[in-house]
């Protein structure tokens, strides 16, 4: 009985260490911030949060409400099941699928498998990183042609892989959309290129927010816009009541072109709730980003 005891003293100490550890800011994080960018695609640019790090992305805000509790144990499992089939950070290990062949992932993804979509897209993203690393070593030859041609191969079918899980209800790898990495456009010499580089990609964040992960929609825009103002200077312009509305019609056109491929397949519209450890973490954080964004560029978000 006191080794039970013991154990559940144990693990009780550890969660409140855990909390305490990924406190928000206003609790004791620096004031560190940085644009952190990563590279999913060779040659691409992904827009990644300024304040957010591999640590503490999908932990702190779920660690405490607005009103200062602690998530109950049933909000505690909802919001791990919400993480389950994460295969982004978790790899293939947590999916069990690291056994499994590319024909029996293709077999099972055709049949509606959306983790084997997930597991298919990120081994082709691997495969396209890993390729176009070894470039280096046949620049401007036959061998290099024959690399690039394979990136681009293996590029496709991340894409392809991305899209269908997203049409089939998949949150995670909303993100790795081709048209959410606006790449060149933003430091266009041309100031209305750079001007729709950065619609585009401000519309596809929001759809991300109408899928309900408004956390990712604003961390997106915080450091699109910030890359965007850098890069663009006085040459830059400021969101208006007019823009934003913009930007929202043109999600909802994303959103749509979705939603009506989705309704052919017989899969019905989407569903966009989420667990309430979920959400919780969702509110909190989506509030936090958008209140500090709208104080440093001093203009509403969408």
């Amino acid at each position: 009985m006191k080794i039970k005891y013991a154990v559940i003293s144990f693990f009780a100490l550890l969660l409140i260490l855990g909390v305490l550890s990924f406190m928000p800011h206003e609790m004791g994080m620096g004031d560190d911030t940085k644009i952190s960018e990563r590279d999913i695609l060779p040659d691409a640019e992904v827009v990644k949060p300024k304040d957010v790090n591999k640590e503490n992305i999908d932990v702190h805000p779920v660690a405490i409400d607005v009103n200062n509790k602690f998530p109950t144990s049933k909000e505690w499992a909802e919001y791990q099941k919400f993480h389950d089939y994460d295969v982004v950070l978790d790899g293939e290990s947590k999916s069990g699928y690291s056994a499994y062949s590319e024909v029996q992932l293709i077999e099972l993804a055709n049949s509606g498998d959306v983790l084997a979509m997930k597991v298919l897209a990120k081994r082709y993203n691997d495969m396209a990183v890993e390729k176009d690393a070894s470039r280096a070593q046949f620049v401007n030859s036959e061998t290099d042609n024959a690399i690039r041609f394979e990136v681009k191969e293996y590029t496709k079918k991340f894409n392809s892989y991305v899209d269908k899980a997203i049409l089939h209800g998949d949150r995670e790898l909303l993100t790795d959309m081709p048209n959410a990495r606006p790449s060149l456009g933003l430091s266009s010499s041309n100031s209305e290129e750079a001007k729709e580089a950065l619609l585009e990609t401000m519309a596809v964040s929001e759809f991300w927010g109408m899928r309900g992960m408004l956390d990712k929609k604003y961390e997106s825009l915080s450091s699109l816009l910030s890359i965007y103002h850098q890069r663009q200077g006085e040459k830059s312009i400021k969101l208006t009541p007019e823009i934003n509305q913009q930007v929202k019609v043109r999600a909802q056109e994303i959103y749509n072109s979705y939603e009506e491929r989705r309704i052919a397949l017989g899969l019905g519209p989407f569903d966009n709730s989420l667990p309430q450890g979920k959400e919780q973490e969702v509110q909190w954080w989506s509030a936090e980003l958008k209140k500090r964004t709208e104080a440093e560029l001093g203009y509403e978000l969408p």
